[in-house]
């Protein structure tokens, strides 16, 4: 199992839920060895809301993430919209979680406080394929939909884009990447039952 310094992991705490250790949670991301850019994004999020009590903190990311599809946390709905292919997404994940013993929370398998932490876990050949094709375009149309909102959230986002992008290239969506099997995603619709995206 690949463990890639946590960087993804980190990021990824930043867009959970804020609890009571939001605060050091934080403060370990201003710590990480990412780019001046990346960095410096870090620290205006950290400014940003340093000032902001718990339930200030809760609301902004209630009204930020739950309340604005454009926004919303689960990369397979930035992806494929209600498409069967986000079934197909949601199943793959599902398994590729188990396999690298990440722990699913209440959240869909698709949600970034999953996937992030996929990519510190998998090798970089599988990282090198599903970041460019699955995460980076949907983060990337979480980004557009914050931008020029004044939300501190943006920030987070754009040192999430500048960490894939320094690391994995440019976004190329392309589907359904996740390993060496079943690269393309199946030609016809396929039922998933609720059961397997639960």
């Amino acid at each position: 199992m690949e463990d890639r310094d946590g960087l993804y992991t980190a990021i990824a705490e930043l867009l959970a839920y804020p609890d009571g250790g939001f605060r050091e949670r934080v403060a370990r991301c201003r710590k990480l060895p990412v780019d001046s850019a990346a960095a410096a994004h870090l620290a205006e999020f950290d400014a940003a809301t340093c000032g902001c009590d718990p339930a200030d903190l809760e609301e902004l990311y209630t009204r930020t993430f739950d309340f604005s599809p454009s926004c919303a946390l689960e990369l397979g709905w930035h992806l494929f919209g209600e498409d069967y292919n986000r079934g197909a997404l949601l199943v793959r994940l599902r398994a590729e979680l188990a396999r690298h013993g990440i722990h699913e929370s209440c959240e869909l398998p698709d949600h970034l406080t999953h996937v992030l932490p996929l990519l510190d876990r998998m090798a970089p050949d599988e990282a090198a394929r599903f970041a460019p094709a699955c995460v980076t375009p949907a983060v990337e149309k979480i980004l557009a939909g914050l931008e020029e909102k004044q939300n501190p959230y943006e920030c987070v986002f754009r040192c999430l884009v500048a960490m894939l992008h320094a690391e994995f290239g440019g976004g190329e969506s392309t589907g359904l990447v996740l390993s060496d099997e079943e690269e393309t995603p199946p030609r016809r619709p396929r039922y998933v039952s609720q059961e397997s995206t639960q």
